[in-house]
């Protein structure tokens, strides 16, 4: 009797169907997978992973100085003669600024049009320190784009002057930094109305040059640039 059984259970288990189809599928699914399909038996069931924890918060720039809409920055600089003071590299600085704002370059920038490279000055803490010597002047800082990860950025320089004990507390950072500032306000000072023309500056008359430097022409902002 015993070995009846014994046959008759190996004939079952021959018959049963092979687990392995799903298994490989099961063994595949990933989190964040919105549905994995695995079989069980004969039947064909949907499985919905559990969702994924929500994400760390991170943290927020530590930021002693404020954070400054464009528009404030704007009145504190044409109303109250406060110094805005441009962070890019000299040749971003050069190409386009605030007219009446001063450059104190954190970087230095190399290369070619649409490879431009920029890197850290060494000497910008003690440049700057020399050209703001009071910690406690009021001043706005504008950098690039990327205030908080560009070495140009206004977040960025602020924070080295802080780490080398160089505190500015009445400092402004322009939100948005420089190209924020030229959305808003021309370089000049005049303030956009969204009526913008676009005109080439051309090397010499009757030409034009690749990567020729386009001019915003907005409420006679351009005639105003070729009477300089």
């Amino acid at each position: 009797d015993a070995a009846k059984a014994a046959a008759e259970a190996a004939a079952a288990a021959a018959e049963a169907p092979a687990p392995s189809a799903a298994a490989s599928r099961w063994a595949k699914a990933k989190k964040g997978v919105s549905m994995v399909r695995a079989l069980s038996g004969n039947k064909e069931t949907e499985y919905k992973p559990e969702p994924e924890p929500e994400p760390e918060p991170e943290p927020e720039f530590p930021r002693d100085w404020a954070l400054v809409a464009i528009r404030e920055c704007f009145d504190a600089f044409k109303n109250e003669n406060v110094p805005v003071v441009d962070v890019r590299g000299t040749r971003d600085f050069d190409r386009e600024a605030v007219v009446g704002s001063v450059n104190v370059p954190a970087v230095e920038v190399t290369g070619r049009p649409l490879a431009w490279e920029r890197h850290r000055l060494d000497s910008f803490v003690d440049d700057f320190v020399r050209r703001f010597p009071d910690t406690d002047a009021v001043i706005v800082v504008v950098g690039s784009a990327d205030s908080e990860t560009a070495e140009d950025g206004a977040a960025v320089v602020l924070a080295r002057l802080r780490d080398a004990g160089y505190v500015y507390r009445n400092a402004a950072e322009a939100a948005g930094g420089y190209e924020n500032w030229v959305r808003q306000y021309t370089p000049a000072g005049k303030k956009r109305t969204g009526n913008a023309k676009y005109t080439n500056v051309v090397g010499a008359p009757g030409t034009i040059c690749a990567f020729s430097e386009i001019i915003t022409q907005e409420d006679g902002v351009f005639e105003d640039l070729m009477q300089k």
